[in-house]
Formats: C-alpha cells, sequence, structure tokens
C-alpha cells in the first residue's frame, strides 16, 4: 500500500510540474482577442487594446482583432482609421468595417462642412440638412 502511495504521489507532483509549465505557455491570437472582449466589456480599455494588438502580433491577418481594436481605439481617430483600413485590406467585405470607417470620415466629413459654411461656403440645401443633424 506505501508503494502506491508514494507511486501517486510522484504521478501528482509530475502532472503539477506540467501543470505549471503549461501555464506560462503564450496565449494563441484567438485567445488574446477573446480576452480584448472581455475587457472591453468590461470597460478596460488599455487592457482591451493591448489584448488586440497581441492578437496581431501573433496573427496579422486577424480582420476581426484589427477591428476590435479601431473600435477600442475611439477617439483616436487617425488609429482607428489605419486599423479599419488593415482590416479591409484583409477582409474587403467586412461589411461592419465599411460601415464604421464610412461613419467616421462622415463625422469628419460635417466638421469639415460646417468650418467651410462658418467661412461664408454656401452650402447645397441636403448637406446643409445632414451637418445640422
Amino acid at each position: 500500500m506505501g508503494k502506491i502511495i508514494i507511486i501517486f504521489c510522484l504521478c501528482l507532483s509530475t502532472m503539477n510540474l506540467s501543470f505549471a509549465q503549461n501555464t506560462n505557455n503564450k496565449y494563441d491570437a484567438a485567445e488574446y482577442y477573446a480576452l480584448g472582449k472581455t475587457y472591453a466589456a468590461k470597460g478596460m480599455r488599455q487592457k482591451e487594446i493591448e489584448c488586440y494588438k497581441k492578437a496581431i502580433e501573433l496573427k496579422p491577418d486577424f480582420a476581426e482583432a484589427h477591428y476590435e481594436l479601431a473600435i477600442a481605439y475611439g477617439s483616436e481617430e487617425e488609429k482607428a482609421i489605419a486599423e479599419y483600413k488593415k482590416a479591409l485590406e484583409i477582409k474587403p467585405d467586412f461589411v461592419n468595417v465599411h460601415f464604421m470607417l464610412g461613419a467616421v470620415y462622415f463625422k469628419k466629413a460635417k466638421e469639415h462642412f460646417k468650418r467651410a459654411q462658418e467661412l461664408g461656403q454656401k452650402l447645397p440645401q441636403k448637406i446643409a440638412e445632414l451637418i445640422e443633424n
């Protein structure tokens, strides 16, 4: 009976050692992406950004990670635009990216139309209606 216990303890210690070694392994890109989504849900923006960047580092053609990184950048529009463009290079039919990139450009266009109007430019009626909303 004593030998069985010793063998059992040796097996457990070997399993614990291999488990400890596995916990030091890097996550794969999908795991970093999922972790980024978790941080996003918790409002932990900096951690979210770090995870998406790591996912992209491990898998540069991960269009969804570029998309989520762009969203995480929020008001940092130039960074967001760059990530949206990378996502489209990888996945040209990514409808959400087209929509969000359009929204960013539309916001920028409205700002320029308003400024042109302030400087005396007469705007077509449809554009004037768009920038007032």
